[in-house]
């Protein structure tokens, strides 16, 4: 991983840790919806098993 990949990942994991219920809700949207833009849409099964608690 690089420097810049981590501390993207640094950066969000400080914003979930604080967020409101509300706002880790729009987190998962808009990453998920980010990842579909880069990795290519995922199938509702796959993005369920990806999901904590699921």
């Amino acid at each position: 991983m690089s420097e810049k990949e981590k501390k993207i990942m640094e950066t969000i994991a400080k914003v979930v840790k604080g967020a409101s219920a509300p706002t880790k809700d729009y987190l998962l949207g808009w990453a998920e919806g980010a990842a579909s833009v880069v990795c290519g849409p995922l199938l509702p099964e796959q993005a369920a098993a990806e999901r904590p608690g699921a």
